[in-house]
């Protein structure tokens, strides 16, 4: 266990963490690795139209505005919607890394105008992303899901802020990942450290319950700077003062704090684990 102090409730806002337009589980089919690998590489959708002009806009929005002919890919399932907004009926849920254009301006405004070669609707701009063959999305993007890690840090934020250290940190994450993202999930661990180990070597395991693990060091992996939204972090015993016989574990909930057996300061922040587990597709 790592010495230092809980998070006040005030640091993380249930805004912040507010479930975003998200496909329901049953809309949402299992994909192979290959599947989701260089998005940036997949063709162009056409586009015929013209691109507006930004006095068109008026007033902007508070999201980033794409013009019409952006080239984009989608980063989780997403929704495509007969009209903007979660009342209006869904078309299709598109798969991770689909290709799609968008038709006209968002105008900085979270509903945008897409296709993706065969239909045409609107996409929350949350799961999209413009396409970048100069600097292709990093190897984790293409296994984390947004939705998973948003269930797991807005869940480990709701079970543990309220309590003190109570060293039990791998059954706070455990009962966090058993609430949101995986009911049957065990983790066949005595201590943190045993169960970063375990994450590594069993990876049909960890698929089957929606979780990716890295070794430290692996290029593929994200940087603690670059930490996503439910991102489990290990620690081996003794590693960064981490208890000398079970290890630490916690589960990020936002850019300042990290929750398992309570609610602290983000310990990579001072020191890089040595695991990183990712909620994935």
């Amino acid at each position: 266990m790592l010495d230092t102090q809980p998070a006040a409730p005030s640091d993380v806002s249930d805004d912040d963490l507010a479930s975003l337009d998200a496909p329901s589980e049953a809309s949402m089919k299992e994909l192979d690795d290959d599947a989701l690998v260089d998005p940036d590489d997949r063709p162009d959708v056409a586009f015929d139209g013209e691109r507006e002009l930004d006095s068109a806009c008026g007033a902007p929005g508070n999201y980033a505005s794409w013009g019409a002919g952006t080239q984009l890919v989608t980063t989780e399932w997403l929704n495509l919607r007969k009209a903007p907004g979660i009342d209006s009926s869904i078309i299709l849920v598109m798969p991770p890394s689909t290709a799609a254009v968008t038709l006209s301006s968002n105008c900085g405004h979270r509903w945008v105008h897409i296709a993706d070669g065969s239909h045409d609707g609107y996409a929350a701009i949350d799961w999209l992303r413009t396409k970048s063959k100069a600097e292709p999305a990093p190897a984790w993007q293409a296994f984390y899901s947004p939705s998973r890690g948003k269930d797991l840090a807005r869940t480990a934020w709701r079970m543990w802020h309220e309590h003190g250290d109570a060293h039990i940190c791998l059954h706070g994450v455990h009962e966090s990942i058993d609430h949101s993202i995986s009911p049957s999930f065990e983790t066949y661990s005595v201590g943190a450290s045993q169960f970063g180990d375990y994450a590594l070597e069993h990876t049909a395991y960890m698929r089957d319950h929606h979780l990716k693990a890295f070794a430290k060091g692996d290029p593929d992996a994200p940087t603690p700077s670059h930490f996503p939204k439910g991102t489990i972090i290990v620690w081996h015993h003794g590693h960064c003062g981490s208890d000398p016989t079970y290890g630490h574990v916690e589960v990020v909930v936002n850019d300042e704090i990290a929750c398992s057996d309570y609610c602290r300061k983000r310990s990579d922040q001072s020191c890089a684990p040595d695991v990183v587990i990712l909620p994935r597709h």
